[in-house]
């Protein structure tokens, strides 16, 4: 599909398809060239000796990247000179590209300014042109404003081309800046008279910053203000969408090196990574990094679909991912123990781009408050909730306080938990946890943080020995290979709820888990069925939830991940609407008998207690 080509976005309310998180065969050998490339050329130490240099990026690198791999016109149509790929695309680009933390200017100039004049490119403009030049990586181009900037900070106040932006991510390097103004959005050169651009020292050293002084500079006007700010908007959404790629990239790589150093380092005669505690905390990064995956293709399918989702889907990605990247890059540090702290090994480089990228384009907690009510809680139900919700912060009381009709518990996924009682009842606050209003800054929930990690940990621990096994950390032990089975590249299996942690009333932010026993059309056991469920976001009539699965076979393991909608109330247990649902995951991997399996899973809930699944294999080892 291309870029120009892509299907109309969908009005609020009605239904939207399911998102695909399986990358394509096409996306796959976009992969694998990428990472040759990166290899070749951005291995660690040329990627730390770049962070010593003056020059902000390799120019070799870049020409094979943006022209002979032709990365940079993935999102430009092929009648303007790019490949008329997606956002998808892009974002395997971009997952690579996080993965070597290798300094390129692929998200600031491929992304978000490219993104920004496909808004614009009307035949008869100046911005086709340009978009040409981006296309073929002859030139690069960086949108003028704060690397902090989110999508809704999109109306400048610079005055006609005279000002000072600070924190401009890749503007050191760039040919053409993309000014918004007051009267507009500008082309201006980079070398133009009255453009001053000041290198600034980063914290991340693989993505230059600079300050960019205008003093009456003359450039070209792309468009006027109100169609810039739309234009801009839509750059800054792409750019946060697909920074979540590349913030998975980076956790998968700090996963991967910390299992791989912690199985070759030994004490006590023994491998580092076969020490229960260590094998606890891979575990946990591994469920952390499978969600932010999902998250990142959900994001980045989104924006490809144009899904009127996009919005939520990019914020939910962006809140998730940024904490899962960092916490990645930190366990990467503290578990490669004294050769981690050195300038030497480059986990530095990986804690240092996950930090800067955590307040990249980044969506405050109010806003994403306001999307979430605006995207899942239209109608009255959202009505009652705003309105409920003025009157809590208006008093600020932390006592108890009447629900009304409709309200349910909500919070942002980095903000204090909010909590309201199961329609029509009036119970007291729970102790500990945070009240709405001005009472919330006075509180301090000790109580309801260390409930969330006692939670946490009691769903880690459930799948601690799978996740390990999966994660490589230990050998796996299978049972009697199902040849026949696997062979049909299609299992249906049934399962029945034998373990469950699910609270009454969902809260985001705090996870649960449901274990599930599997048997096979004969009703012969086969195994189980491990979920460890994320509500990021929850509201009247439904919650978005990041889903990691465990399906352990007697003849291996399947791991399995999605970001859905849970298309039920927030209060879990009756009277709950029994209707029937389904949602479909995206294999990441296996072991034994399906070791570098991919595909997807079906789970049809069919009652509370028991569900269908349908796993349909792509490829399986041999």
């Amino acid at each position: 599909m291309t870029a120009a080509a892509q299907p109309p976005a969908a009005t609020p309310g009605q239904p939207t398809a399911t998102p695909d998180l399986l990358y394509t065969q096409d996306e796959e050998d976009l992969r694998s060239a990428v990472r040759a490339l990166l290899a070749d050329r951005a291995d660690a130490p040329a990627v730390i000796a770049a962070t010593e240099s003056d020059t902000p990026y390799d120019p070799r690198l870049w020409e094979a990247l943006a022209t002979g791999i032709g990365a940079a016109g993935l999102l430009v149509p092929e009648k303007l000179g790019g490949q008329g790929a997606s956002h998808r695309e892009a974002a395997v680009v971009l997952e690579e590209l996080g993965r070597s933390v290798a300094p390129a200017p692929y998200l600031t100039s491929s992304v978000v300014a490219t993104e920004t004049l496909l808004a614009l490119a009307r035949d008869d403009g100046p911005a086709p042109a340009l978009l040409s030049e981006l296309a073929s990586g002859a030139r690069t181009a960086v949108l003028a404003v704060p690397f902090a900037t989110p999508p809704a900070g999109a109306r400048a106040a610079l005055a006609p081309l005279d000002g000072t932006v600070r924190g401009v991510a890749d503007a050191a390097a760039a040919d053409v800046l993309l000014v918004p103004t007051s009267e507009g959005l500008y082309a201006v050169e980079a070398t133009a008279p009255g453009v001053v651009v000041e290198p600034l020292v980063p914290l991340d050293l693989t993505r230059p910053l600079a300050t960019l002084t205008l003093a009456g500079a003359t450039g070209t006007l792309l468009a006027d203000a109100e169609a810039s700010t739309t234009a801009v908007r839509r750059g800054l959404l792409a750019g946060a969408g697909l920074l979540a790629s590349e913030q998975l990239g980076i956790a998968e790589w700090c996963l991967t090196e910390t299992v791989r150093y912690t199985r070759e380092r030994h004490q006590f005669n023994r491998p580092l990574g076969s020490f229960q505690a260590l094998k606890h905390r891979m575990a946990q990064l591994w469920l952390e990094t499978v969600s932010a995956r999902a998250a990142a293709r959900n994001a980045a399918d989104a924006l490809a679909t144009g899904s009127p989702d996009a919005p939520l889907a990019v914020a939910v990605a962006q809140a998730y991912c940024s904490g899962v990247a960092v916490h990645a890059a930190e366990e990467c540090v503290q578990l490669h123990g004294g050769i981690g702290m050195t300038w030497e090994h480059p986990a530095h480089l990986y804690l240092k781009r996950a930090k800067a990228d955590s307040i990249a384009y980044v969506l405050s907690a109010c806003r994403l408050q306001a999307l979430v009510l605006d995207v899942l809680g239209s109608g009255a139900g959202a009505a009652r909730v705003r309105a409920w919700r003025r009157e809590a912060d208006g008093n600020g009381q932390a006592g108890p306080r009447a629900c009304p009709a409709g309200a349910v518990p909500y919070a942002p996924p980095a903000g204090p938990i909010r909590w309201c009682a199961r329609a029509g009842r009036s119970v007291a606050r729970p102790p500990g946890v945070w009240p709405w209003g001005a009472a919330a800054a006075r509180t301090r929930p000790t109580r309801v943080r260390q409930a969330m990690t006692d939670m946490d940990r009691r769903s880690v621990l459930q799948l601690t020995s799978a996740a390990a096994v999966a994660g490589g950390l230990v050998a796996g032990s299978g049972g009697t290979a199902q040849a026949a089975r696997r062979a049909a590249r299609r299992i249906v299996l049934t399962g029945r709820r034998t373990g469950a942690n699910i609270p009454d009333v969902l809260t985001a932010g705090v996870p649960y888990f449901v274990r599930y026993d599997l048997s096979d059309a004969q009703g012969a056991a086969v195994g189980t069925e491990n979920a460890h469920c994320l509500p990021v976001v929850v509201d009247l009539d439904g919650s978005f939830v990041l889903a990691t699965l465990v399906l352990s076979l007697d003849d291996g393991l399947i791991t399995a991940a999605t970001a859905y909608r849970r298309p039920l109330p927030a209060v879990t247990e009756s009277p709950v609407n029994p209707r029937p649902w389904s949602h479909t995951f995206a294999i990441t991997g296996g072991t034994e008998s399906y070791a570098a399996a991919s595909g997807s899973i079906t789970i049809d809930h069919r009652t509370r207690d028991e569900d269908v699944l349908t796993i349909d294999l792509a490829d399986t080892a041999p």
